[in-house]
């Protein structure tokens, strides 16, 4: 017969006989027993491994007991099922057995019993493993299930249908809300969503039930008052017998701020382009006026009052020129004199003046870090920034405040999803740089050393509405006829075509602070060469001859009559063809090619290189209203080549046209 059908029997007994008897006993149930007998403590627990299926234990043996037979049992958690057999058993003796661990007791008068005794032990025997199969079963369930929820990377609550109760909450939701578990189960869904939004809540999670796991939107408030913008996946389950829903729950806060600031760098970029386009028109306007008005205001010496309306023409074009390039700053057009400059040294530069700006009732303060690195800047325009910073917070101040300006090496790390960022208070926008693959996103900025530049105010402070417009050009707060908008929108351009972030901090009543991140110049970079002065060798005029080529006809002729009034002689075109024929024509050299930059069809650059094939004698001169664009990000022209920036008057036409000249060697 095979083993493996066989219910192996321990017998401890003394008796060869009595255990022979116990077999016989056993035997008559019908059931298959293969028996083996042991009589002493060390035989007996030998024979534990592997364990029997039945013992059949001798109450007293020479020298051991079945009670003792029992405890070393359950020493070795041994689940067997033992049966007791004694000729003068008592009750208090059997009462000791069964405590001990026994299944029954017999007296051996009564062995008739035994094999259904047997049977029995057996089948509970075989009903308490497969009882503790599933107890074990159902742990390891419940440990995966931990595993995948309470460790789940992704927020997870289970709620009650009808009460919107928690009736379980994971690790990552106890972290990100605040709130311990055991909190948790005593709160409801009430406790963690919007007050407007819970008149709803009970209808739409009922309805959630009857339906497919479906995704919704919303917002949650954490134990310490962060509002958090929620993305839900939920679907109906059934928890512990009630009807609830398991929710996924995808903090979106991070990434809507990204996407917001991102609609918002689109928005600007669209803005800049056309404030930039704007700009480039105007300045060929602002340049005919102001050098109009020039050349008739030299005309009236004897005629000083009808001089002084001209020059009245004159100073609006001025203004109307600032204007512009406010404009051009924002879009970041605005053409860069970089040189390595110490913060500081900018800084202090600009404190006399910031003290007359601001007035006496605003108070300030200079914290200046002793070695604050430097910085590759234009220091005009950074000064342009300090001052811009300075007048807003003093309008933000009328009845006096503090003004305090700080700067500091700080080093930016990795950037994360919100982008490389301290940590900052409630009320904070950024702008981004352009500067580099990384800095094109919104909010992020290169890793690495930065210059802090910060300029903070104790005065009225900004809502979020107003702080998502500030750097927006024309848009104000202050009363109509008060300040253009355009300050805070040229902060913007300078520090984004300087390679820099802006980052402000306001709320109402709180003042605000502005802080700019700018790249700190490598240790031992040499200083940029200082731009070429007016007091350069002069060449007069007379024997030199220059063509324009120019397509705005009004300045077109402007530039002749100027250049004329120099003393040059001078070829006007209005587009490349032309200027060819004019170049092959005329008989004598042509010393200097003055053209625009941005034109229709070739650009100035591209048609430089078509006349320096004609005429590989003449320097070149760009002139353009559109500077930075062509020199920051088009990479229109060469690298060092001169640009005569729009608008220009006659003085600085001719300087810069002498300026060029005087490269061109003596004779030619």
């Amino acid at each position: 017969m095979n083993d493996q059908h066989l219910l192996r029997v321990l017998i401890l007994e003394h008796s060869p006989d009595d255990a022979a008897v116990v077999v016989r006993e056993l035997q008559r149930t019908g059931e298959d027993y293969l028996a083996t007998r042991v009589d002493s403590e060390t035989t007996f627990l030998a024979a534990l491994d592997p364990a029997p299926d039945l013992i059949v234990a001798s109450y007293q043996l020479p020298g051991y007991s079945a009670v003792e037979a029992l405890r070393a049992l359950a020493c070795r958690d041994i689940d067997v099922p033992v049966i007791v057999v004694s000729g003068t058993i008592g009750d208090e003796a059997a009462v000791l057995c069964l405590r001990e661990g026994a299944t029954a007791y017999l007296l051996k008068e009564r062995l008739g019993w035994l094999g259904q005794a047997a049977s029995n032990a057996i089948a509970h025997a075989h009903l308490r493993g497969e009882q503790r199969r599933m107890a074990e079963a159902l742990r390891a369930s419940e440990e995966r299930y931990r595993l995948l929820f309470d460790e789940s990377p992704y927020l997870m609550w289970v709620v009650e249908a009808d009460t919107l109760r928690f009736l379980e909450v994971n690790r990552k939701a106890v972290g990100r809300y605040g709130y311990s578990r055991d909190e948790f189960l005593t709160m409801t869904m009430h406790d963690v969503r919007q007050p407007e939004e819970i008149p709803g809540t009970l209808d739409e999670m009922r309805s959630e039930l009857a339906e497919e796991p479906r995704i919704g939107r919303g917002r949650h408030r954490t134990r310490a008052g962060e509002l958090l913008e929620v993305s839900v996946a939920s679907r109906p389950v059934d928890f512990a017998g009630r009807s609830a829903l398991l929710a996924v729950i995808e903090d979106v806060s991070e990434r809507h701020r990204l996407e917001a600031q991102l609609r918002q760098a689109q928005k600007m970029e669209a803005v800049g382009q056309l404030a930039g386009g704007v700009a480039h028109d105007f300045n060929n306007l602002l340049t005919i006026i102001l050098g109009y008005a020039g050349l008739v205001a030299a005309r009236l010496e004897d005629r000083p009052e009808l001089r002084r309306q001209v020059e009245e023409v004159a100073k609006a074009g001025e203004r109307g020129a600032a204007l512009t390039r406010q404009l051009l700053a924002f879009s970041r057009h605005l053409p860069l004199q970089p040189r390595i400059v110490d913060i500081n040294a900018v800084v202090a530069g600009v404190e006399t003046m910031l003290r007359r700006l601001i007035g006496e009732h605003v108070e300030l303060a200079m914290r200046l870090q002793a070695a604050a690195g430097r910085i590759l800047v234009d220091p005009g325009l950074i000064e342009q920034v300090i001052v811009n910073l300075a007048v807003n917070a003093r309008d933000a101040m009328p009845g006096g405040g503090g003004l305090v300006i700080e700067t500091a090496d700080v080093e930016l790390g990795v950037p994360h999803a919100g982008g490389a960022r301290e940590a900052s208070g409630a009320g904070e926008v950024s702008a981004a740089s352009g500067a580099g693959e990384a800095g094109a996103r919104a909010g992020s900025i290169l890793p690495g050393p930065q210059v802090l530049l910060s300029v903070s105010d104790s005065g009225s402070g900004m809502d979020a509405a107003t702080r998502a417009r500030i750097f927006e050009p024309f848009f104000t707060t202050k009363e109509l006829g008060k300040g253009t908008g355009l300050g805070l929108a040229t902060v913007f351009g300078i520090v984004q075509q300087s390679g820099g972030r802006i980052e402000v901090a306001s709320e109402p009543g709180q003042g605000s602070s502005f802080k700019i991140y700018l790249p700190r110049a490598a240790a031992g970079a040499a200083k940029a060469p200082e731009p070429a002065s007016a007091a350069r060798a002069e060449r007069p005029g007379g024997a030199q001859t220059v063509l324009v080529l120019e397509d705005e006809p009004a300045l077109r002729q402007l530039v002749r009559t100027l250049l004329e009034g120099g003393g040059y002689t001078v070829l006007a075109a209005e587009g490349v063809a032309t200027a060819l024929v004019l170049a092959e024509r005329h008989p004598s050299p042509i010393h200097l090619l003055l053209t625009d930059v941005v034109m229709p069809g070739l650009s100035g650059p591209e048609a430089a290189v078509c006349l320096l094939a004609v005429r590989p004698e003449a320097r070149v001169l760009y002139m353009s209203g559109y500077a930075g664009d062509p020199i920051g990000r088009r990479g229109l022209l060469p690298a060092g080549a001169p640009l005569l920036v729009k608008p220009f008057t006659e003085a600085s036409l001719l300087r810069m046209v002498r300026e060029v000249l005087a490269t061109v060697p003596e004779g030619s």
